[in-house]
């Protein structure tokens, strides 16, 4: 069995519990949720409160800024961040909507970066904030190029929960789907993490021509429409294989991605049957 400290174990899951909060939590209410004394609670934030990880606010407690430091630092110390964020602005300005970055961390994928895009409405990630891979362009983006005992591991610690009824819940479709991914090059999101949601993204391979990151663009579904899907793709195609040529990758994503941008159509929409016809978008 493995060692661990047990008040640290206390402060992490102190600390988790604060993260995964809408708003600072009073001492009563940490006990209830953790299933701790009071008096260990008290003691645990006290604690980290002395050394900056919690501030107080009133008679409840939130996480200190001091995370946010730790954040840029290691944010500052990624090769692949450090590479890709410089691009962000480029893809937002071309498609217009909004552009995220997100790595695998964990068997999760954590949003690492965005830019908001130019319209009135505007549909974004959060920063900082995780997601399980299998809903999402960009999660499955990363999950459909990991082995296929990773993907099995994801889906028994994590299951396959629903966000929308759009959400694939059943293990063969979602292999179907990782499938398709890696044949197509891309990943779409038709509102299966958030309604009213359209995203499209692309792998970004690193120096190992390991895929642990992806780049999305992601607009409302009556905005971003087959045309702009197409466009956005060959944008972030392009991006990312300036980033992974960059990060010392053999792999470039972008011509398996353009050989395949008719598959970003809609199936029953009569322009795709046409641009498959004509191989308009090969």
């Amino acid at each position: 069995m493995a060692q661990t400290i047990l008040t640290l174990s206390k402060a992490l899951t102190v600390i988790d519990a604060l993260a995964q909060s809408h708003g600072p939590l009073g001492i009563s209410e940490l006990s209830r949720r953790l299933g701790l004394s009071k008096n260990q609670i008290f003691r645990v934030v006290k604690t980290l409160e002395q050394f900056g990880y919690i501030q107080k606010a009133d008679d409840k407690y939130a996480l200190g800024l001091r995370f946010l430091e730790l954040g840029r630092h290691i944010l500052n110390e990624s090769d692949l961040v450090q590479t890709a964020i410089p691009h962000l602005n480029e893809v937002r300005n071309a498609t217009g909507e909004c552009v995220c970055l997100f790595m695998l961390d964990g068997r999760e994928s954590v949003c690492i970066a965005l830019r908001e895009g130019l319209g009135l409405v505007n549909i974004t990630a959060r920063v900082g904030h995780r997601y399980l891979l299998h809903a999402g362009a960009a999660p499955k983006a990363i999950l459909a190029n990991q082995p296929a005992a990773f993907v099995q591991t994801v889906i028994d610690e994590h299951g396959l929960p629903a966000y929308t009824p759009h959400t694939i819940t059943e293990r063969d479709e979602l292999q179907r789907a990782l499938a398709e991914i890696r044949e197509r090059g891309f990943a779409l999101s038709n509102e299966d993490m958030l309604i009213h949601a359209f995203e499209v993204a692309v792998p970004i391979y690193d120096r190992d021509d390991r895929v642990r990151a992806a780049l999305s663009v992601t607009g409302p579904v009556d905005r971003f429409g087959p045309e702009e899907r197409i466009a956005a793709l060959r944008v972030i195609a392009d991006v990312c294989d300036r980033i992974s040529v960059s990060l010392g990758a053999q792999v470039r994503p972008g011509p398996h991605v353009r050989t395949n941008l008719r598959f970003a159509m809609n199936e029953h929409d009569p322009a795709s049957i046409e641009a498959e016809a004509t191989g308009e978008y090969r």
